[in-house]
């Protein structure tokens, strides 16, 4: 009837330009001289409503969201997938590094003959040699059978 949109006459009744008063039902009322005089040249109610150009305006900005949005949860799928990636190829290569350090290193050094040496103490049958030198450092006689085996020879 104004040639206005819902919204600019509403904008109008909440900044004082149009007066109206509120029905039960929610509406508003609006006497038909008030809305003539607060938009004048709208005569019979032949001319045709104006879009609010804001609605237009918010239209646009809504789609342009939409698609920034769109273009955030692209990414937020490739990050998280680069994520997993990455994580399962950590995971690969800590077992990797696991399995070579275990070929790589030298065996585990026997505690029972070392350790007795190491510390000083002579073996069971060869007395106490601490501060002999030279051919006696080796106890060819150990063992039996004339041969050597690991721990026939000694180090003082």
């Amino acid at each position: 009837m104004a040639g206005r949109s819902k919204t600019t006459i509403h904008r109008a009744i909440k900044s004082g330009k149009l007066s109206a008063s509120k029905c039960e039902d929610g509406g508003w009322s609006i006497d038909p001289a008030e809305l003539s005089r607060a938009y004048p040249g709208t005569g019979n109610g032949a001319v045709p409503m104006e879009r609010s150009v804001t609605a237009a305006r918010h239209d646009v900005e809504l789609e342009q969201l939409r698609g920034e949005r769109d273009r955030y949860r692209a990414l937020a799928e490739e990050r998280d997938e680069t994520i997993r990636d990455l994580r399962a190829r950590l995971d690969t290569e800590v077992e990797e590094r696991r399995r070579l350090t275990l070929l790589l290193s030298p065996p585990a050094p026997q505690v029972s003959g070392v350790t007795s040496r190491v510390a000083g103490q002579a073996r069971p049958g060869c007395g106490d040699r601490a501060g002999a030198a030279g051919a006696a450092d080796l106890d060819l006689t150990h063992g039996g059978g004339g041969g050597f085996s690991e721990g026939d020879l000694i180090f003082w």
